[in-house]
């Protein structure tokens, strides 16, 4: 995202301890995009929003309700969008822009019913594109121990909205080493 705003309004009382943790709410988005933070143009996607406190800080209350908006011009103008309660979330059904290149931002706001709330606006949450991105390797298996390298053929797939396959060769863009036995991390990718 280009940028993130959050106000939180927590009701706290004094504590016996030097600290404690305070009852604010955070907010978690889950939304389906390829690996550029991309999804599909004019396709309706389903986003989850989930609400969550630290379990033990003093004064939370019970996560009461959520309300999102979305915005197709950077936060210009906004749509509310319906929530459904879904297990501990909720989810929405919201249509990407029918125009590649475009970005979706995100209003969101949830509460407890002891007044503690958070509001947050992500603009350019997540972008639009007639096509999808995913990486695929040569192998599954390898033999990766402490201190040895091993070569994987790494391919950059693109798929369009019409099915129109595009594979380039992004090998030379990533490095893989074992940190230690049971990790391995990414350099360059």
């Amino acid at each position: 995202s280009v940028s993130t705003h959050t106000a939180w309004t927590i009701w706290s009382e004094k504590q016996a301890e030097f600290w404690s943790f305070l009852p604010m709410i955070s907010l978690d988005y889950k939304v389906d995009t390829d690996m550029k933070g991309n999804a599909i143009a004019g396709d309706m996607i389903k986003l989850g929003l989930s609400a969550s406190q630290i379990d033990y800080a003093s004064g939370n209350g019970k996560i009461e309700g959520a309300s999102l908006e979305v915005s197709y011009n950077e936060g210009t103008s906004w749509e509310k969008v319906n929530l459904v309660r879904e297990g501990k979330g909720w989810t929405a059904e919201i249509r990407n822009s029918s125009k590649s290149g475009n970005f979706v931002s995100l209003r969101a706001s949830a509460w407890d019913d002891l007044g503690n709330r958070i509001d947050q606006e992500v603009i350019k949450a997540f972008g639009v594109s007639d096509s999808e991105v995913t990486l695929s390797v040569d192998k599954r298996d390898y033999n990766l121990t402490s201190g040895n390298t091993e070569q994987v053929n790494v391919t950059e797939v693109t798929t369009s909205k019409d099915g129109e396959v595009t594979e380039v060769d992004v090998t030379n863009k990533a490095t893989y080493v074992v940190e230690d036995e049971t990790v391995a991390s990414v350099s360059k990718g």
